[in-house]
């Protein structure tokens, strides 16, 4: 495609060519390709347009009950608590907790997850966290070490919340 062409297919849509090099200015036309810059997007503003980058999966579990919700998540199973949301004191909570790498979401709002969700969560440690958590002698769960779901040589741990989400915990074992 020819710089002309370009230029007149951003203008036809009411635009301008998004490149530095343009006189022609608009925030329409959001990215294109232009040959003399070695097909690089660049944005409307004239910036070189970064490709998308995606940083971390947090997955979003429904929750009934705001204790419940912290007796599990904070007091078994050692999470912290990063944010906690609502759009009024009496509203629904949305809160954020983490242990180590491994971020969630809670969400007591109607439509944000369904209740029974499950997770996969690989991890290193499996066994110390297993005692980790049998020393808690935790009222409502009791998990044990169950043959991973990977095959070979995987250990896991099933837990379910008090919201019927399941997580599975699982290691590899390194082969011996």
């Amino acid at each position: 495609m020819e710089r002309c062409t370009a230029i007149a297919v951003c203008v036809a849509l009411g635009g301008g060519l998004a490149h530095p090099a343009s006189s022609i200015s608009g925030n329409i036309c959001i990215a294109t390709a232009d040959p003399w810059a070695g097909k690089q997007l660049w944005n409307a503003s004239g910036f070189l347009a970064k490709p998308p980058t995606f940083t971390a999966t947090i997955p979003v579990l429904r929750s009934f009950d705001e204790a419940k919700a912290r007796e599990f998540y904070v007091g078994f199973l050692g999470f912290t608590v990063d944010f906690e949301h609502r759009f009024e004191p009496d509203m629904p909570l949305y809160m954020g907790v983490s242990r180590g790498d491994l971020r969630l979401h809670i969400s007591e709002h109607f439509g944000d997850a369904m209740p029974g969700s499950c997770l996969f969560i690989e991890m290193t440690g499996l066994r110390a966290f297993h005692a980790e958590l049998a020393g808690k002698r935790f009222k409502f769960a009791r998990p044990g070490i169950n043959p991973g779901h990977g095959g070979g040589r995987a250990i896991s741990l099933n837990l379910t919340d008090p919201f019927g989400n399941k997580l599975r915990f699982e290691e590899r074992e390194p082969a011996e």
